[in-house]
């Protein structure tokens, strides 16, 4: 199956309890949560999660693909990433995306962090985003396997 197939209707919404766990969830304390949003920015940012709510929404069904292990179809809604790199306002001469969560680091192209599509995602099939499935937040990249979904995300670091 193809990550590409965004919205597939042929398949049906995997609910919240079945939808497959990679990853152990680290302690969160939510009053003092801050998404951090800085490098290569005009305006750094660090944003509650009460902030990251109060953004415009995206609700998507986009499926999650972890080649040979599993595939989930959920309705995924959070805050366009676009959003929130046009706030911070990335320098001339940036390039790369780069989302922190622990110790773990994904890089994006600038371009596809800007992109239709992908977003830090808060809710799953209208449920506040379970902690095993990233409780903050999740990116959320149509059309790219699960190894791009970052959970637990803290940090968006911004790299010329």
């Amino acid at each position: 199956m193809d990550p590409a197939e965004v919205g597939e209707t042929s398949l049906p919404i995997t609910p919240v309890e079945s939808i497959n766990r990679t990853g152990r969830p680290p302690e969160i304390d939510i009053e003092n949560y801050r998404l951090v949003v800085d490098g290569a920015v005009e305006t750094p940012l660090s944003l509650s999660y009460e902030d990251i709510l109060a953004y415009p929404e995206k609700t998507d069904v986009v499926l999650l693909i972890c080649p040979g292990f599993f595939v989930d179809n959920a309705q995924w809604s959070g805050v366009p990433l676009s959003l929130i790199l046009e706030e911070a306002k990335p320098r001339p001469g940036a390039k790369e995306v780069r989302l922190h969560a622990g110790s773990y680091r994904r890089s994006l192209a600038l371009e596809e962090a800007q992109r239709e599509g992908t977003y830090l995602a808060h809710h799953v099939n209208g449920q506040v985003l379970p902690e095993k499935d990233g409780f903050p937040l999740r990116l959320v990249v149509a059309g790219e396997y699960g190894s791009r979904w970052v959970k637990w995300l803290e940090r968006i670091e911004i790299l010329e």
